[in-house]
């Protein structure tokens, strides 16, 4: 899917040049697929328990919505970054 975005831009905006951090976030090359692993981890350790607290829970909650709240925000700035112009 990335390919096709990328395509699109290059077609659609020939002399955009896209910035380091919004190439690293609009076209990730496998590095997306291990950002779920402490949720993974964290989730079976917490199925292990018999019991779940609730503290336990809001940790898991708060930690994906802080997550989620991160990665919106520096995909916003990803995708603004390459109409600011760039004065050298």
């Amino acid at each position: 899917m990335g390919e096709f975005v990328e395509r699109s831009l290059a077609d659609t905006m020939p002399g955009l040049k896209l910035p380091w951090f919004s190439r690293m976030l609009m076209f990730p090359r496998g590095w997306l697929l291990g950002v779920p692993l402490p949720w993974v981890v964290y989730a079976s350790l917490l199925s292990a328990r018999r019991e779940l607290s609730p503290a336990a829970v809001f940790r898991f909650a708060g930690m994906l919505g802080l997550f989620l709240a991160v990665f919106v925000g520096a995909l916003v700035i990803a995708l603004t970054l390459p109409f600011i112009p760039y004065i050298p």
